[in-house]
């Protein structure tokens, strides 16, 4: 396994990054990790394991390490890299962020080459954009807006919903259409 600036995941690196995270004089400190974690020590046992020991019993302590936020990234170069199936080429702040396809991921490479990831606050707006075409996907429409899309029986929608969050995602003609 390999991060995107192509340096080997080691359990040396995943060590460097969780402390990264938990140690209060570091830069990357997170006072939530660092309490939901509650390591006591860090030890590594060979070039791919690595022992973590808590304070005290734990038992979300392996639930709390899938954070997004407990991310294990390479800081050895000019930039952070991850290990995931995409990297990141830009941030446009407030209003998107790309990424493309990284070919030695671990899974194979990805089959969506490259995605723009675009901020629209407004839900009106992000409403619009998934109807006319523009985006493909998209989350946190108003209720009553994702009612009416579920059944307006346009061909090529489907839709994932829960209490609080819509996700919505264009099979007919979006990056993975179903024939």
């Amino acid at each position: 396994m390999f991060f995107h600036n192509h340096a080997p995941l080691t359990a040396k690196a995943v060590k460097a990054s969780i402390e990264r995270l938990i140690d209060e004089k570091s830069a990357g400190f997170n006072i939530r990790i660092q309490g939901l974690l509650d390591i006591a020590s860090i030890r590594v046992t060979g070039p791919l394991s690595l022992v973590m020991e808590t304070r005290h019993p734990n038992a979300a302590f392996i639930y709390n390490l899938t954070s997004p936020e407990t991310g294990i990234v390479d800081m050895s170069g000019e930039h952070l890299a991850g290990t995931g199936p995409f990297q990141l080429e830009r941030i446009v702040p407030s209003e998107k962020i790309v990424v493309n396809a990284f070919p030695m991921y671990w899974e194979g490479k990805p089959k969506l080459e490259r995605a723009e990831l675009c901020v629209i606050k407004n839900p009106v707006s992000r409403m619009l954009a998934f109807e006319s075409g523009k985006i493909d996907m998209a989350t946190n429409f108003p209720e009553l807006d994702a009612v009416r899309l579920m059944t307006a029986g346009k061909p090529g929608r489907t839709s994932f919903h829960g209490t609080a969050l819509f996700f919505f995602v264009r099979i007919k003609d979006g990056p993975w259409p179903i024939p």
